[in-house]
This record gives structure tokens, sequence and C-alpha cells, in this order.
């Protein structure tokens, strides 16, 4: 009987060489899906047609610049933090409501596109900068130095949190306590001001009459002054 054709061999059921440091570089978290995913874009650029389209990587979408952080893609992350500020402030201010979440989650939409091959291209990097290394045993100590996860964007994200809904309750509580006090401060003045006797002695009562006699007067001791005046500078000009 004829014989079979041998069944063509998957990428993944015959892992190559890279697989020791793939899995050094990429750590325990998820090390499966990137393993295959690298070792697809290792099969694209055998082929000499390397894509940037491939898995769309829902933790990237989702994470956003958190997500460059916690795979310690540092530059990536510095470079793309300015764009994301700008574009959110400009989200913020034409749009609200769900219609802000929907174009905010569509922003996201090219991390989760272009993740994976730009993880590739740091982990290729990495494992270039290895080569020096004589040692097999110092190399994957050093990708997984180099590589991996950290957790801190995932505390720094909780405290934020933390920090966020503690100040939503105490700063309301706060302010609202403030103006309870000046409402009741100024209550107390007006209520002091109303109390307070009047000292009627500063107000004198006005008598017109004698008013009128001071102004008569003092008409009068004008008249007399220019008078005066007018005879002075006659007698000088004799």
């Amino acid at each position: 009987p004829a014989q079979r054709p041998p069944a063509q061999a998957s990428v993944e059921d015959h892992p190559g060489p890279m697989d020791d440091l793939y899995r050094a570089f990429i750590g325990r978290n998820s090390q499966q899906y990137y393993l295959d995913v690298f070792r697809e874009f290792e099969r694209q650029r055998k082929e000499g047609r390397l894509s940037w389209f491939g898995k769309f990587n829902i933790a990237a979408w989702f994470g956003g610049l958190a997500w460059f952080w916690y795979r310690k893609m540092y530059v990536y992350q510095l470079a793309l933090m300015l764009p994301i500020l700008l574009c959110t402030k400009i989200v913020d201010k034409l749009f609200h409501g769900y219609e802000q979440l929907f174009v905010s989650a569509l922003l996201f939409v090219p991390f989760g596109i272009i993740a994976n091959r730009l993880y590739y291209n740091v982990c290729r990097k990495r494992i270039s900068e290895s080569a020096e290394i004589a040692l097999h045993s110092d190399r994957i100590a050093y990708l997984a130095k180099k590589g991996q996860t950290t957790y801190t964007p995932i505390y720094v994200m909780a405290v934020s949190a933390i920090i966020g809904i503690l100040a939503s309750i105490i700063l309301p509580a706060v302010s609202s306590n403030m103006q309870q006090r000046a409402q009741k401060q100024g209550v107390a003045r007006q209520k002091e001001n109303s109390e307070q006797p009047v000292d009627w002695s500063q107000f004198k009562p006005v008598d017109n009459a004698t008013e009128q006699r001071k102004e008569s007067a003092s008409s009068a001791e004008d008249k007399w002054w220019e008078k005066d005046q007018v005879v002075t500078e006659g007698d000088t000009k004799r």
C-alpha cells in the first residue's frame, strides 16, 4: 500500500533553538502565548516577510502604557506617553459620557495591534546583547533580569486608585464642613452686630437755623475781607 506523506509539522511541534532564550526573557506570565507569537515572527523573518500585524494583544489594549511598564519596555512607554496624554486631553474636550469611553477605548486599539511586534523586537535586541556571554546559564540569567515582568505598575495603579477613592470621599466632606463653619461664623457676626447697642451720642441733630446763621456770618466776613483788600490797594496806588 502507498505510504501517506508525512504531515507538515507546525512551528509549535519543533521548538527552535531560541525557545530557551525566549522563555527566559518572557517569564512565566503568559509564556506560551508570547512563545507562539515569537515563533510565528521567527518563521516570517526567515521567509523575509516579517509583519507588524498578528495576534491582537488584549492586555496591551486594556493596559495601555501600564502594559509597557509591566513588560519592562520603558523606552516605548516614555516615547508614547506624551502623544497619549495629548490625545486624551483632546478626547476629554470633544467627547463626554459614553462617547468619551468609546473613543478612549478606540484610542488604545493600535497598542493591541503592534504590541506583540514591539515586544518581539525588544526580545531580539536583548538576545543579541547577550550573545557575548559565554556560559548559557549566565545568558539565561541576563535575559531573565532584563525581561520578564515587574509588578510595580500594578502597585502604583492600586495605590492611585485607593488615593483617588479616599480623596473623592474626604475632600467633599472637608469642603462641606468648611462651608458650614463659614456660614455659622457669618450668622454669628450678623447676630452680634444686631444685638450691639447703638451709641446715639455720636449722632448730633442738625439745626438748620444755626447752619444758616453760620453761612451768613462767613459770607459777611468774606465781603469785609474783599472790601478791605480794595481799600488797601487804593491807598497803595496813592
